[in-house]
């Protein structure tokens, strides 16, 4: 599931079922009291010791290229590149762990009109791949899902339903995990300007409203892991133009929680830290929930991290030396791997405690060979 740049940062890792939960009105979230937060800077220790690379396996996708991949607990999800449309990815397909065989899942249709449609970006969902196809202008949008065993596609939402009055909001739109969609939508031309997020069932079919943004605010960064729903609120009022507001939101309650400590998006979380990369300083910046505590710039060149969500692990990409990272957490020691394969800019997911990326070569940017290890245990 995504962390996907590429829709690769925000990872779904673990396949649960989202309990049914009553629609909500609420207009903003309540906010948890602050408590004071530490920030400190890596401190060199011997006790630092570079984690140990598994055995490295690959799996030959014969004759296809690919540009994203989606692992998932029976198979693989596949995005091919797109042809006569700018955006990243335009087919679907499947590898099947047990067959080893290779078949077409989805393929974007055009919108009306004509205008050419590509998959930008998707997640696996227990048994569902669910995936976002639209034009260039993001106008044409709809969210989708298919499922890998009886080859059911369904349609989630998109522009017509919402009656061309909302479109997708455009950083991390949405999320999966489980039997659970959770997207944000915000309204092209309003007076007060705002955002909605929605929630879908795929065990039942249910849709339902979340949260309506108070006026001139919407939902950006979602990423879900189990139950868990992080996002942050932004405003996008004329007199405070991007202040952002962190919450997560276990989807059992009928309402969210603040995340105080800072106020910004995360490229991945899990029960005992939140992480993100710092695309400028190319640092990994994390912070401990268990000790409230923020540490910056643990580990150089570290950008687009994912996190193992029971394991204390960061895999992240190291465009300076075109290779990925093993990261250890908290101590920040490193291991590069697939020496050599981060020139396209993108990486792949940790799904179940196994990594999974795309083999890339110098100036390639398809691939037709994915490359997996499971991590070390601690």
């Amino acid at each position: 599931m995504r962390l996907r740049v590429i829709k690769i940062t925000a990872i779904v890792v673990v396949a649960i079922t989202l309990a049914a939960c009553a629609a909500s009105t609420h207009t903003s979230a309540p906010a948890t009291p602050s408590t004071s937060t530490s920030v400190t800077s890596p401190t060199a220790t011997a006790t630092a010791i570079p984690p140990v690379i598994p055995p490295i396996h690959t799996i030959a996708l014969g004759n296809y290229q690919f540009v994203d991949v989606i692992p998932s607990s029976s198979g693989l999800g596949l995005l091919s590149s797109a042809q006569g449309v700018s955006i990243d990815h335009s087919k679907l397909y499947y590898y099947s762990f047990a067959t080893q065989t290779i078949r077409l899942l989805a393929t974007p249709t055009p919108a009306p009109g004509g205008a050419l449609r590509g998959m930008n970006g998707a997640f696996a969902a227990g048994d569902w791949i669910v995936y976002e196809e639209n034009d260039d202008s993001g106008a044409h949008w709809s969210i989708r899902a298919v499922n890998v065993v009886s080859g059911e596609d369904r349609l989630i939402d998109s522009y017509v339903q919402e009656n061309d009055q909302f479109h997708l909001t455009y950083d991390n739109a949405f999320a999966a995990d489980g039997d659970s969609i959770v997207w944000a939508t915000t309204e092209r031309v309003a007076n007060p300007y705002r955002g909605v997020l929605h929630a879908y069932n795929l065990a039942t079919g249910a849709t339902q409203i979340l949260q309506t943004a108070p006026g001139d605010h919407r939902y950006e960064g979602l990423l879900l892991h189990g139950m868990t729903l992080f996002y942050t609120l932004v405003d996008v009022s004329g007199t405070s133009n991007g202040t952002s507001v962190p919450y997560l939101w276990d989807l059992s309650q009928s309402s969210p929680q603040q995340v105080s400590a800072f106020n910004w998006a995360v490229d991945d979380f899990n029960a005992h830290y939140f992480i993100w990369g710092d695309s400028q300083a190319m640092t990994l910046n994390i912070y401990d929930r268990d000790a409230n505590q923020e540490h910056a710039a643990i580990t150089e060149n570290c950008i687009r991290p994912a996190i193992s969500q029971d394991r204390p692990y960061v895999v992240c990409l190291d465009f300076n030396n075109q290779q990925f990272q093993l990261v250890h957490l908290p101590s920040g020691a490193v291991t590069p791997f697939a020496i050599g394969q981060g020139d396209s800019g993108q990486f792949g997911e940790i799904f179940n405690d196994r990594v999974f990326w795309l083999i890339f070569q110098k100036g390639v940017f398809t691939s037709n060979e994915v490359g997996y290890f499971d991590l070390p245990q601690s």
